[in-house]
């Protein structure tokens, strides 16, 4: 494959206050991302045609090549999540940012996406109240 420019919509998730809560119970959270967060993210996604072409820790980067793909990829998960977290402890329980944006990005040989709509999607994401 050879690198090429594509128009995507791109969609960012993190869990606010991750790290902090790495300190006090690394396994418990560990688990809870990969069972929870993750596979929550991993089902709706492949569902709504996207691809989650990046995870660092507690964030993840989503492409899709629809924007109604997206919200609607977006919409199932926070409604996992509260679903979720009407289940869990105190401890199992957590809250979600998101962003989206549109725009040309950059897909690499390796699988690696580069654009402007990456720092957007980031961007929106952080400026989002936790829910």
């Amino acid at each position: 494959m050879e690198e090429r420019s594509e128009l995507r919509t791109i969609l960012t998730a993190d869990i606010p206050g991750f790290s902090g809560r790495m300190k006090d119970d690394p396994e418990s959270i560990l688990r809870l991302l990969v069972d929870g967060f993750y596979a929550i993210v991993d089902r709706h996604v492949r569902t709504h045609g996207g691809t989650v072409f990046r995870k660092e820790g507690d964030a993840v980067w989503c492409m899709f090549g629809s924007v109604v793909s997206a919200v609607r990829a977006a919409a199932g998960i926070q409604e996992d999540i509260l679903v979720r977290n009407s289940r869990e402890g105190e401890g199992g329980r957590f809250s979600l940012r998101m962003g989206l944006d549109v725009g040309d990005v950059l897909l690499r040989p390796d699988g690696d996406v580069l654009g402007h709509a990456l720092s957007v999607a980031k961007r929106l994401e952080t400026a989002c109240e936790p829910g």
